[in-house]
Order: structure tokens, then C-alpha cells, then sequence
């Protein structure tokens, strides 16, 4: 198996065992990352 091959099969597994997030454990994070003291600008005002 030449290594383009061997790339593309670890692509096609990684793709098809890709973890789905559902909206409910999406917005918890998006909520702590823009409150993040670390954050430039962040309070605005």
C-alpha cells in the first residue's frame, strides 16, 4: 500500500468515527469560551 493509500484509509476512518456533538453539548462550550477571562476586548464597553 503506497502511503497516498495508506493517508487516505486513515482519513476514511477518522471521518466515519468522527465523534457528532448534538446542539445541547455544543452550546454549553460556545458559552464558556466566550466568557473566557482571556479574551481580548472581552467584557465590551
Amino acid at each position: 500500500m503506497s502511503m497516498a493509500n495508506t493517508e487516505k484509509a486513515v482519513k476514511d476512518i477518522r471521518r466515519k468515527t468522527r465523534r457528532k456533538f448534538s446542539t445541547e453539548e455544543k452550546i454549553p462550550k460556545a458559552l464558556r469560551g466566550a466568557g473566557s477571562s482571556h479574551c481580548p476586548g472581552w467584557p465590551p464597553g
